[in-house]
């Protein structure tokens, strides 16, 4: 019984191990086995050669003991000149090896004949058409027999009409005998085709059988827009998504926005590449209090689609005491939160990487590794702002002038904050907590309110600090806490 399972496994292995083998033909397809071939006329041999794994690396033809390379790829060819052919049955014997040193060969007897062998028109077969789209298609023939004189031309051809021939369109594909695929291009969507194969060799061009074939409609690409935030800067990047190219090349994709609904790329747009997929689009030159329209386009050979409407507002701010401040806290690095009551994102002291406002701790960059540390030096550096264009975080004479307002702490659609100004100027500030620096843990959520200023202090930096028990002020903290910011224009 052991022994019968020893040999069972061993049986296993090699049935597995079979599986996994490379397999490679070499098969002689012209001239025939047992064909006549005449004396005076080259003798070209045919060889289709493929390969499971790897590519074919060679394929040799060897006749009257001597090797001839062959030329072009699968199906290769090898000529012997006429006159190294002799009268009598011969052997012709190929070889394919590829990159793995694996090897297969084919062999067939002809005989070479003093007299004439007649000229035939070659036989030819038509396959079915395949990869159909609007505008072209892959159609697929067969040379089974050269008719007996070299093949100098193959292809398909195509017609709105049946029976095509080479006088109408058509496609060079090589020589020889076998198998080949043509592309047909260039052809109109919504159209009935009739296709046939075709060889040619010195007696005239043979015609497969004929098939035929619909374009597919052809239609206007499909495009989305992407998500715009309601409020933003004299500059926003928004984007779209091409999910369709409406069979047919996209040429032209963007955005395009207005201060009207439904904008057209006769205004303002951006064009931002070709193709199918998402893209991303960069508006500039907006006013500020204004109210914008976007639709995304993608436009193809049957025009130009639009995606949904989306809408925002540039910020115009409010004058507070001779200062014009943001209505909207920032979110990810130059950006607006969407609403006033919204909270954004924290950020420690001179630095321009954004950390979410509740939990799971998560930067804008898609990490969460805290680091203890904010930035170095005493002033915010420009390149580290991360307020919108066309605004920046406010100095500490700034933060102090919003400090002695009048305030009063107030809910906002459930959120706790304070009202800063006077009469119809005021602005909410939400009081969202902070960040530990030491442990990146959230602390004093709808409590209190911190709001970084430009400047620093030794390790420490300024802010300003709002709370409904305490009052407002202006105090020092650690440069690693994690705060937010309310910016102001330049």
């Amino acid at each position: 019984m052991k022994k019968a399972l020893i040999l069972l496994g061993l049986a296993i292995i090699l049935a597995l191990s079979g599986c996994s083998k490379n397999k490679i033909t070499c098969t002689i397809i012209s001239p025939k086995n047992g064909a006549e071939h005449p004396i005076n006329d080259d003798l070209v041999i045919t060889v289709e050669a493929t390969d499971t794994k790897g590519i074919i690396a060679r394929v040799t033809v060897h006749f009257n003991n001597a090797s001839y390379s062959t030329t072009g790829t699968n199906p290769y060819t090898a000529t012997v000149p006429s006159e190294f052919l002799t009268p009598g049955k011969q052997t012709i014997r190929a070889v394919a090896i590829d990159k793995e040193n694996m090897q297969a060969e084919s062999s067939i007897s002809i005989t070479i004949t003093e007299k004439f062998v007649p000229a035939e028109l070659p036989e030819v077969t038509t396959n079915a058409v395949i990869n159909i789209t609007a505008t072209y298609a892959i159609a697929e023939g067969n040379v089974t027999h050269d008719g007996n004189r070299p093949i100098s031309a193959r292809g398909v051809c195509w017609s709105t009409v049946e029976n095509p021939t080479i006088e109408n369109s058509k496609t060079e594909d090589d020589i020889g005998a076998g198998s080949f695929s043509s592309i047909i291009s260039d052809i109109a969507p919504n159209t009935l085709y009739y296709v046939r194969a075709y060889a040619t060799n010195e007696v005239g061009t043979a015609y497969g059988e004929q098939v035929s074939f619909t374009t597919l409609s052809f239609h206007v690409p499909t495009v989305a827009t992407g998500k715009i935030p309601a409020n933003t800067s004299t500059s926003v990047l928004c984007g779209g998504n091409v999910t369709s190219d409406g069979y047919n090349l996209v040429t032209a994709r963007g955005v395009c926005w207005s201060t009207s609904k439904n904008p057209t790329i006769n205004g303002s747009k951006t064009i931002d590449g070709s193709g199918t997929g998402s893209f991303t689009s960069n508006i500039t030159g907006l006013n500020k209090g204004t109210l914008y329209y976007v639709r995304a386009y993608a436009t193809n050979e049957a025009g130009t689609v639009y995606g949904n409407q989306v809408s925002f507002t540039v910020d115009a701010g409010v004058e507070i005491n001779g200062v014009l401040w943001a209505t909207y806290n920032v979110d990810m690095p130059g950006t607006f939160a969407e609403k006033p009551e919204d909270a954004g994102m924290f950020y420690q002291w001179a630095r321009k990487i954004g950390w979410s406002t509740t939990d799971p701790l998560i930067n804008s960059n898609g990490g969460t590794t805290w680091d203890i540390f904010g930035g170095s030096g005493i002033i915010w550096l420009k390149a580290n702002d991360p307020c919108p264009t066309g605004w920046r975080v406010p100095t500490i004479a700034e933060l102090q002038s919003l400090a002695i307002v009048d305030s009063q702490w107030a809910t906002v659609n459930g959120i706790n904050g304070c009202i800063l100004g006077n009469g119809n100027n005021t602005i909410f500030l939400p009081v969202a907590g902070y960040r530990s620096y030491a442990t990146s843990v959230l602390n004093a959520v709808g409590m209190f309110g911190y709001y970084w200023s430009n400047a620093a202090d030794g390790s420490s930096s300024i802010y300003l600090f709002l709370s409904g028990n305490y009052g407002n002020g202006v105090g020092y903290a650690d440069r690693g806490d994690a705060f937010s910011v309310r910016c102001v224009a330049e």
